[in-house]
């Protein structure tokens, strides 16, 4: 198995090292270094108020109890951090990129237990 520093090592030269539409599988690279109750998956995000974005390619987030992680989609009070990923990138992929990002970045969150902000 290895060390962490050896896994992370590992995990960036099969992301750098890869072909063009041949990356590996980024959820299961990412999902690798996630504890416990944090889980990673390419779903829509949908606000409380029902507002949805579209996936990406990575979320990370906490699933609600009892929610059932393989099917739904992601709330977005549960999402913790969203990643996007091109093959290549010039100026039009990265403006498509960026507004799937403002999309999810624009749903509602309701505030935290215990924090008026």
């Amino acid at each position: 198995m290895g060390t962490l520093s050896e896994r992370l090592k590992a995990a960036r030269g099969s992301i750098l090292s890869a072909d063009v539409g041949h990356a590996p599988d980024l959820t299961a690279v990412i999902g690798q270094f996630l504890p416990a109750p944090f889980v990673i998956g390419s779903k829509d995000i949908v606000d409380h108020e029902g507002t949805r974005a579209p996936a990406l390619a990575c979320t990370i987030y906490v699933p609600p109890p009892g929610a059932n992680a393989e099917y739904a989609d992601i709330p977005a009070d549960a999402a913790v951090a969203t990643i996007e990923v091109q093959g290549a990138m010039g100026v039009e992929a990265f403006r498509a990129a960026y507004r799937r990002v403002v999309a999810v970045k624009a749903l509602k969150k309701r505030p935290m237990p215990g924090n008026p902000a």
